[in-house]
């Protein structure tokens, strides 16, 4: 019967929409396309860190492009995911990695606090693209399991769209009459509203801004990405795609 309805997201749910889109559309992925720029935005954070216990963490990892790239520079690094199907998908994958002993593996989140993630543990934690994915009642205690696994000035390092309009990727299904934003987006971000979040959790903020992550190519042009960039963001004053937010984790541990 049709019959036009909200979706309820549900474990099931979204596990079965992700599969279906790493599978269906792998060169989609934002880590693989631009990850390689977040990186590069970030070294500073995740220099020095090759002898580290810690190292660091790609939560919400997804297909692993982010742990890829960051294995190709020797940092020491680790995933996890909600997906059991990334999990094995991207423990497969990197397995034969030429870097692979800077490689912890990935292991699946299972609640909150989750039994696989240490307390004080890790030096960096990357948040890519995964914030938006989670209902805003739920935000505040996901962010706060990562101060927990961070180490006393570790730093948290998140990637989101910038002040996105939901309803632009809202479709609905014509068999049953479902609606639902077909990214599986369920909030939007403003630098105003990430670094309440973050400073209510009790992050430092380093830094937030809108900006535009770039795809990687050769040195020449990637120089003239950065420069119209510049130009469209400071000059034309024009919107950008993304929001980097940056914080560190202060004081006493929690």
């Amino acid at each position: 019967m049709f019959e036009e309805h909200e979706i309820e997201w549900t474990p099931e749910k979204i596990s079965r929409l992700w599969s279906f889109r790493h599978e269906r559309t792998p060169d989609e992925r934002f880590s693989k396309q631009v990850g390689l720029d977040i990186l590069r935005k970030t070294r500073k954070y995740t220099a020095g860190l090759h002898n580290t216990e810690g190292g660091v963490l790609d939560y919400g990892c997804g297909n692993g492009d982010l742990l890829g790239f960051m294995l190709d520079k020797s940092i020491p690094c680790q995933g996890a995911d909600y997906s059991q199907y990334a999990v094995d998908a991207v423990n497969k994958k990197l397995q034969n990695h030429k870097n692979v002993n800077y490689f912890k593996g990935v292991f699946k989140l299972n609640g909150l606090p989750s039994p696989n993630l240490k307390s004080n543990y890790y030096d960096v934690v990357f948040f890519i693209e995964t914030i938006e994915h989670i209902d805003a009642e739920d935000v505040a205690a996901v962010v706060n399991e990562i101060y927990r696994i961070l180490k006393t000035d570790g730093i948290i390092i998140v990637t989101t769209p910038f002040e996105e309009d939901l309803i632009t990727n809202t479709v609905m299904c014509p068999d049953c009459g479902c609606i639902f934003n077909h990214l599986q987006h369920l909030t939007t971000w403003s630098v105003q509203s990430i670094v309440e979040v973050m400073s209510g959790v009790g992050f430092e903020s380093i830094c937030c801004k809108s900006t535009r992550f770039l795809l990687d190519s050769n040195a020449l042009k990637y120089f003239n990405k950065r420069i119209r960039t510049f130009i469209a963001k400071n000059i034309l004053r024009q919107k950008m795609p993304h929001l980097l937010y940056i914080g560190r984790k202060q004081g006493a541990d929690k």
